[in-house]
Parts: C-alpha cells; sequence; structure tokens
C-alpha cells in the first residue's frame, strides 16, 4: 500500500517539495534533483509496470523497496500528467492558481484580454523549468479540452472571461464537475471555501464573476494564505535561461513581466514555503509583438501570394551565449511590405526564451534578432524561431554544436528509429566524413524533420552522452571455410577491441555463421564471457549469411533502445534455408541499423552487403585486407559513440508504419537521409 510522502523528505537524489495527485496504483510528486538542481516529476508505484510509458527521458531507479520514474519538470503539459494522475491534488494545483491568476492581472491592467487570441486548455498549459504553470502555444493543432467562457461566441469579451475560463479549468484539473460538488463535500476549513470562489468565478454572468484576474488570485489566496497577493509577486529566474513562450505573448506582454523576473531560491514550487514579498512593479521590458511604424506600403498586402516563410540571413553566437540572428520574411517570393505587424517566438532546446532586441532593418522584410541562448551555449541543442504574420506563422530549427568537428563534407549514416514508447518517436542517426570517421555538425545548422513527407514542429535533438544512453551491439562473423587463418585471426582481434573499447553499461552479443548459425553468447556486461566465446572461433564449411541475419533481426526486434548491428563476411551466401529478400523484410522491421562490412575475397559479394545496410539504414564499409578490420571496426565505434537524438511526438495517434526523413543544411550543404520504420 502507498503512503503520501511528507514534504522535504529524501528519496534518492530527489527532495520531495510536494504532492501532486495519486490514483490507486502510484502517486505523483514534485520533487527537486539534487544532483543536477534541477525540479524533477517523481512518481512512486508498487509494481514497476503501473509506472507510466509516455514520459520523455525517463529515468527508472527503485528506492526502499519502491519502484520510481522521474522526468523533468521543464516543458510539461499538464495534459500528460493527467495521463498519470486522472486529477490533481487539490492544494498544490490552487496554489499555482494563484500565481497564473496574478499574471493575467497584470495582462487586464493594460486592458487585454487573454482569451481574444488563445485559447483554455490542457494541452496549452505548460509546466517551466521554476515548477510554474505557464500559458503558452503550441506549433501543433492541439486537441485537448477548451474552458472558453460563455460570451466568447458573440465575442464579447472582457477580463471576467478569463476569470471563467481560468476557474472552470481550475476545476476539472482537481477532477469535479462543479462548484456546488466542492460544497458538498465540505472539507475545506478556510474563512472562504475554494467552492464558493470557483462558484463566482464561473457565474454565467459576468458581471457576477471576479472582475480581473488578480482580484481572483486575492480569493483563492484565501484558501492557500501562504501566498500573499496584496503585492506584485515575481517569480525566480533558474540558472538555464527560460522566458515565458512568446507565442502565448502575442497579446500578452504584460504577462511576460511577470513570469520573466526573480524571486529568492526554489520557493515558488512548493507554495507552502513561499513567503509573502513586496516588490516594486516589474520594470517594463521590450515587447513580443513588434508594430512596425512608418507610411503605408502602396504594395497591397491582398496581392501576396504562396505561404509565409522566412530566409535566414545570418546566425551567430556572442560569448555571451547571445545569439543572434538576421532574416528576410517573405511571403511567397516577395518579402513582406512595411506595415505588416509581425511577432516571434523563439525556443532553446524546446524552452520559450524572451527576445532580447528586434529590429526592423530598413530593407523590406529584414529583421535583426537577439536572445539569450544558455540552454545551448555550453552543450549545444536545437533553436527553433517562428514568425508570425498576416494570420499565418512559419518555423525553422536550427542545430548549435559548441565543438564541432569542421569536415569538407559530411554525410548522414546509421540511422536507427524507436518506436517502443509510440507515440513518441526516437530517431539515433551518426554524421561521417568523407572517410567514415565520426563527425560533429560545424557551427549553427537548419534541421527539418518529416514523417510521411509531413513536417514536424515540435522535437528535439541532442548530441547523445555514451554513459547515460547505453548501446547494445550484436557482432556477427563470418566463420566459413575462407576465414581461415589469418582473416579469423584478425576478425577476433578486431571484434575483441571494439568489446573492450564499449561503456561499462553497453551490451555486447555475439552470432556466428558458416553453414550452421548461431548465437554463441547472449547480449551481456561481461567483457570477460564475450572474450571467452571469440577466442574459441573455428572456421569451417559453407556461408549462411540470409539465416543469421534472420536470427540476428528476431532477436533485436525484441530490444529496446540503442542498437547497432556490425556483420562481417567475406563471401556470397551458399548454404542458407532463407533468401535474401527474407532477411531483408526481417532487418527493415527490427529499425536497427547494420553496419556491413566487407572482407575482400575471390568470393566477395558486395552488392548483397549494400543492400543489406541499405534496407536497415546502415552503411557497408570494406577492408581490402583482414589487417584493415581494426580500422573498420574503431570507426564504426566512433560513430555510435557520437550519435544525435531526435525525439518527437508522431503525427498519427495510432501506430503505424511509415517514413522519417531528417534534413540538415550544414556549411551551405545539404544533408539528407530517408528512413522507412515500422511501428512494433
Amino acid at each position: 500500500m502507498l503512503i503520501q510522502r511528507k514534504t522535504n523528505a529524501v528519496v534518492s537524489d530527489y527532495r520531495i517539495l510536494d504532492f501532486a495527485g495519486k490514483t490507486a496504483e502510484r502517486m505523483l510528486y514534485l520533487a527537486f534533483r539534487r544532483q543536477v538542481r534541477a525540479p524533477y516529476w517523481l512518481v512512486e508505484a508498487e509494481k514497476p509496470e503501473a509506472l507510466p510509458n509516455d514520459v520523455p527521458e525517463p529515468e527508472r531507479f527503485q528506492f526502499e523497496n519502491r519502484n520510481f520514474l522521474a522526468f523533468g519538470v521543464a516543458g510539461t503539459p499538464i495534459a500528460q500528467l493527467l495521463q498519470i494522475v486522472p486529477s490533481f491534488d487539490w492544494k498544490f494545483i490552487t496554489s499555482q492558481w494563484v500565481i497564473l491568476a496574478q499574471s493575467f492581472g497584470y495582462l487586464h491592467a493594460r486592458g487585454q484580454v487573454y482569451q481574444a487570441q488563445h485559447s483554455f486548455s490542457f494541452g496549452n498549459l505548460v509546466f517551466d523549468n521554476a515548477a510554474q504553470v505557464l500559458p503558452v502555444s503550441y506549433l501543433r493543432e492541439d486537441t485537448t479540452p477548451r474552458f472558453s467562457s460563455p460570451e466568447a461566441a458573440s465575442g464579447t469579451l472582457t477580463p471576467a472571461s478569463d476569470v471563467y475560463s481560468l476557474g472552470a479549468t481550475l476545476l476539472a484539473l482537481i477532477g469535479v464537475a462543479s462548484p456546488q460538488q466542492l460544497i458538498a463535500k465540505g472539507v475545506f476549513t478556510y474563512e472562504q471555501d475554494l467552492g464558493d470562489i470557483l462558484l463566482r468565478a464561473t457565474a454565467s454572468d459576468p458581471a457576477e464573476r471576479y472582475r480581473t484576474g488578480k482580484e481572483f488570485a486575492q480569493a483563492l489566496s484565501v484558501v492557500v494564505p501562504s501566498i500573499d497577493v496584496s503585492q506584485p509577486r515575481l517569480t525566480s529566474q533558474p540558472k538555464t535561461q527560460l522566458g515565458l513562450s512568446p507565442a502565448s505573448l502575442v497579446a500578452f506582454a504584460g504577462l511576460a513581466i511577470f513570469l520573466l523576473v526573480v524571486t529568492l531560491g526554489f520557493g515558488l514550487w512548493m507554495v507552502k514555503q513561499v513567503q509573502s514579498v513586496a516588490l516594486e512593479a516589474p520594470p517594463r521590458s521590450e515587447p513580443i509583438i513588434i508594430p512596425v511604424t512608418g507610411e503605408a506600403t502602396p504594395t497591397p498586402i491582398a496581392a501576396l501570394q504562396g505561404p509565409l516563410d522566412f530566409d535566414l540571413l545570418a546566425l551567430s553566437f556572442s560569448p555571451e551565449c547571445q545569439s543572434r540572428m538576421d532574416i528576410r520574411i517573405k511571403k511567397g517570393t516577395p518579402p513582406i511590405p512595411d506595415g505588416v505587424a509581425v511577432s516571434f517566438d523563439a525556443f532553446a532546446n524546446d524552452k520559450p526564451v524572451l527576445l532580447a532586441q528586434q529590429t526592423k532593418v530598413a530593407a523590406a522584410g529584414q529583421y535583426h534578432l537577439e536572445f539569450p541562448s544558455a540552454p545551448i551555449c555550453a552543450n549545444g541543442g536545437k533553436l527553433q524561431l517562428k514568425v508570425n504574420a498576416l494570420g499565418e506563422s512559419a518555423a525553422k530549427s536550427f542545430y548549435f554544436d559548441p565543438n564541432p568537428t569542421a569536415v569538407p563534407k559530411l554525410a548522414l549514416s546509421a540511422m536507427q528509429v524507436d518506436t517502443q514508447t509510440y507515440p513518441l518517436i526516437t530517431v539515433y542517426f551518426s554524421l561521417v566524413g568523407p572517410d567514415g570517421s565520426a563527425a560533429r555538425l560545424a557551427g549553427p545548422s537548419q534541421v527539418q524533420i518529416a514523417q510521411d513527407n509531413l513536417p514536424v514542429s515540435d522535437f528535439t535533438m541532442t548530441l547523445i552522452d555514451p554513459k547515460s544512453n547505453p548501446v547494445t551491439v550484436a557482432l556477427v562473423l563470418d566463420v566459413s571455410g575462407s576465414m581461415r587463418g589469418q582473416p579469423l585471426v584478425d576478425a577476433r582481434t578486431a571484434a575483441a577491441e571494439f568489446i573492450s573499447q564499449l561503456g561499462e553499461r553497453d551490451l555486447a552479443c555475439l552470432y556466428t555463421f558458416s553453414t550452421q548459425v548461431a548465437r554463441i553468447q547472449n547480449c551481456t556486461q561481461d567483457r570477460r564471457a564475450t572474450t571467452g566465446a571469440l577466442n574459441n572461433l573455428t572456421a569451417g564449411n559453407n556461408t549462411a549469411l540470409y539465416d543469421v541475419l534472420g536470427l540476428v533481426a528476431n532477436d533485436h526486434a525484441k530490444l529496446a533502445g540503442r542498437q547497432a548491428i556490425i556483420v562481417l563476411s567475406d563471401g556470397a551466401d551458399t548454404a542458407s534455408k532463407s533468401t535474401l529478400n527474407d532477411a531483408l523484410n526481417r532487418l527493415k522491421q527490427t529499425n536497427v541499423p547494420v553496419y556491413a562490412v566487407g572482407l575482400v575475397s575471390k568470393d566477395y559479394n558486395r552488392a548483397v552487403l549494400r543492400q543489406v545496410a541499405a534496407a536497415a539504414g546502415g552503411t557497408q564499409l570494406e577492408a581490402p585486407k583482414s589487417t584493415d578490420l581494426r580500422a573498420l571496426y574503431n570507426q564504426i565505434q566512433g560513430q555510435i559513440k557520437t550519435q544525435y537524438r531526435v525525439i518527437f511526438r508522431s503525427l498519427f495517434p495510432d501506430p503505424r508504419n511509415g517514413n522519417i526523413t531528417i534534413r540538415i543544411t550544414n556549411a551551405n550543404q545539404v544533408i539528407e537521409l530517408n528512413r522507412p520504420y515500422f511501428a512494433k
């Protein structure tokens, strides 16, 4: 039986900040991870199968005979948390709403209504890396429930319309159908209970509601007494730069001001610990909406044809981690004329950042932008810019590598598609130079992802850390008669050296083929076992290449995570019971790349190995003589340890087979690879 843990309780490297919600099988906490000094969601369950699967980059562990799963708070939509718990603890979510409603008060004080241009929905409410709820606007269509005010249909909106939506959304998050249901429960002992407050906030007549977000926040603070909203509250600025999503700020500059300034420590994460702070009104910052002044252009906007788009003219990073970007916005081919209102949304590693400077350049359609990029400056990552104008949006993504390897020409190699956590899809790939050695992107690069030829706007792209992202490698060795003598000795040496260079968490499996095929060593971290199996190899008989490929494919189709298959052969198939097409079809369904290493001999069949590599999204390498095998295996090792990872949510809700295309524009060259995948 699960028992709710107390605030400040320690669970491994995590300290509990607040209890967020529960089901019969699991509990959800807001926690602070001490090692990385960042907030995390912590899910506890008695049984491991009760832990959620559909979360980004989860960490699973056991503590005190309980099963836990942790994942980062930043960027988590409320809709995703509601898949873990059906509703939130009322104290936890109400404390969030006090601060959210107060931030709306800044907007209302400027005569603006959030609902005029944005919708209230679970998908548009996201936790930032200070563990605070922010309203955002995603680049994809949001299909979660909406909570519009009754008068929204008529278009007669006031700040009280936002109050209604805030109240209705809070009711749904607590898990009740109406304020009367809360009152009937009689669980609140404060002077004015939450049921009465929400009854007024969701009144059908706007005149009966709280007039502004500030009034609503003050009322809510009565049932969360540790929060005082009589003075403006300012949020903490975390060590990594994170601003309010500019997408949510088309009419929302006031909210950005409130959400981007500083409070002390991490008290905001646990509202019970937050003390009242009297501060001056926040200073005015640069607006996100850029009204372009000047005389009206004679060019009729209606005459512009084609989709909104923009060209990147220049992109650089200052020593202070400031991105500097020059762009030209166009509608079809011609640039947009002066006089058009334009807004920008910027994201660094999918975290919204506030533009520090935006300047309209004299040339038509051209802008100079500057914004902080601390999340990617040190370790690299994805930079995304979205341009909004004329009722349309255009978005492009760029990848920055702080330690690039300069090479004349790059190519994509060995692409794996992991669909084990569908609808989340994870793609691993390597970049190689002309000699096949591992390479990295040189400077800023534009990255485009497509699923079945449809553009994917929301994705993350990072360079993997081999230590925290272990790989399972299957080494498949030809031990037919043509490998007798020195070829087999050199093959064993190359394979043994490759295995010795794997990380301590990596797994190695061994397969051999001659007339018969065999798995001579199951996947293991025991290097002594794999080396011993290699030393016992002998060569003889014919070559059943297709049969062993089928065996390996069947084994690896059941595995998850990073994988690679390395096949060494010096001849054509002479003994398989299955066909080449059988082998290729099985390999395709694993989604695992194959490094097909050919040792040139009189029976060598280059065409077959090329087909094997192509079918499995891998690459074909060639050793003119057996002494060259060590260099090729080292080359493969370098590629596996220098992989990029892309994660995105499938555009299709139900599992389906398809194609993934990655297109990278880097240093005036275009690198593109298309990979079919099979949903598992």
